[in-house]
């Protein structure tokens, strides 16, 4: 129906998106649904609701000035990646607020899908999902005053579009209602919304088709695949949730976008974490509580209370809460946190102690078994080994000086007389007492050394090994 351009507004210096109007088939009409957009999108003032600052009329060209938002659509996102749980809940809580305060006011959007919301990034670390064109919203008549029957509405396309032969909406994401033509109301959002909610957590559309009359089939006729079947790890709360929101009679559904928001909402305040990743999705000024944080009051059903989005009570709430108090189950986990570490570092401690005494224990074995095997070898070793004369070389042969007396031939080898071997030890005795190694030089006369040499029949001098000591 239009064009987007980024745009600067000269009188306020600011940055603004420009939605201009595509001169194509009805004008007249075009301009009566691009005038109603403008119309509607500035009553519903909300923070997941793209802010419409004005329109106008620029030779014959009708014209909308709105806010510009630095993001991607949440249909350019679902085609690079696979967003998880708790990223596909935040967005759908935040879808789930702005058709709340669309519902509270009688408009229902029509048009509920992908493309038509948008992801915006007002912190590095939070995201926030915004629902933009409200070019096929209607909004339901008020009821005159008095208290009468409304006044019935005017005519207007309900169903198709005659100029272009289309239904209005998008095949795959209409209601039931919608694929047949029947009047819809709030609960036509609830559905797209289910079918948006469902393609964020498979990464697949629930109905599906080769065209666009094979999908209206599927949407009026088959049942989508379960989704516990696709991510058997889904909460059973979220699987509820989202098969509510598709069922294809619309009183099974709920009620309106408020209803829907309230049980997103109970959903994350009951479950395992308490709160979601703070950097992804939900609106930044209407943050999460706890029950401790409620003070132990029942979380409401109904619908959140719209948050003021203006003036200096707007930048109040959009800043973090950084003075807000710990709750009790903060202050439980930091509790749990230090006894952990406390615990922690004792048992290192003891290990360490431990670790010392085994190896000071060890050492001290190492010593005793060196030293008794150092003792073991002195006893055990032979006293024959020290003064056997066979084991050392002889003196190299010297010329024998000439003797006045000749040397007896009684004891020609007077060392292997003197140091007979001893006896095999036999007994423990033995082996503890062993024979001192200098005792057969204490049975030697003290006058033996006197003459070292032994002079052997061919006048060669052979000395005495144990004189040599």
């Amino acid at each position: 129906m239009g064009a987007v351009y980024a745009a600067f507004d000269e009188k306020l210096e600011r940055d603004v998106a420009l939605k201009v109007l595509i001169e194509d088939g009805d004008a007249a009409l075009q301009k009566k649904r691009l005038l109603r957009e403008a119309r509607l999108a500035a009553k519903l003032q909300h923070p997941n609701i793209a802010t419409v600052y004005e329109v106008d009329e620029l030779d014959g060209r009708l014209y909308i000035v709105m806010e510009l938002l630095e993001g991607e659509s949440l249909r350019k996102t679902l085609k690079q990646r696979k967003v998880d749980v708790e990223e596909a809940t935040a967005i759908a809580r935040d879808i789930a607020r702005a058709l709340a305060r669309a519902h509270a006011a009688g408009v229902t959007h029509r048009d509920i899908k992908p493309e038509n919301v948008f992801l915006t990034t007002p912190s590095p670390d939070v995201v926030l999902a915004k629902v933009l064109d409200f070019g096929l919203a209607r909004q339901k008549p008020a009821a005159p005053a008095g208290g009468t029957e409304p006044s019935a509405p005017s005519p207007e396309h309900t169903s198709t579009d005659t100029s272009r032969g289309d239904m209005w909406g998008t095949p795959g994401y209409v209601s039931p209602e919608q694929a047949h033509g029947r009047p819809v109301d709030a609960r036509t959002d609830v559905f797209s919304f289910g079918v948006v909610f469902y393609e964020m957590l498979a990464n697949i559309r629930p109905f599906r088709g080769e065209n666009a009359i094979a999908m209206m089939l599927a949407t009026t006729r088959q049942e989508p695949r379960p989704l516990r079947e696709i991510l058997p790890d889904l909460p059973p709360e979220i699987d509820e949730i989202v098969r509510r929101c598709l069922r294809k009679n619309a009183a099974e559904r709920y009620a309106d976008g408020g209803e829907l928001s309230a049980a997103l909402d109970a959903y994350v305040r009951t479950s395992a974490s308490g709160r979601l990743v703070h950097s992804i999705g939900s609106s930044p000024s209407l943050p999460l509580l706890t029950l401790e944080e409620l003070g132990g009051q029942p979380v409401p059903t109904g619908p959140l209370e719209e948050a003021p989005t203006t003036g200096e009570a707007g930048i109040a709430m959009m800043a973090p809460r950084d003075d807000a108090p710990a709750s009790s189950e903060q202050r439980r986990q930091d509790r749990l946190k230090l006894l952990v570490a406390i615990g922690g570092g004792l048992l290192v401690a003891l290990v360490v102690i431990v670790v010392g005494l085994s190896l000071r224990r060890v050492r001290t074995e190492d010593a005793a078994v060196q030293a008794a095997a150092s003792s073991s070898v002195a006893v055990v070793e032979p006293p024959s080994t020290v003064v056997q004369a066979p084991s050392e070389p002889p003196a190299p042969p010297e010329p024998a000086p000439a003797l006045d007396e000749p040397a007896p031939e009684s004891d020609p080898e007077p060392v292997a007389a003197a140091e007979p071997a001893p006896p095999p030890v036999a007994t423990p005795a033995a082996v503890m007492n062993p024979p001192p190694a200098t005792s057969a030089r204490r049975k030697k006369p003290a006058d033996d050394c006197s003459q070292p040499f032994v002079v052997d029949a061919k006048g060669v001098r052979i000395p005495k090994i144990h004189c040599l000591k």
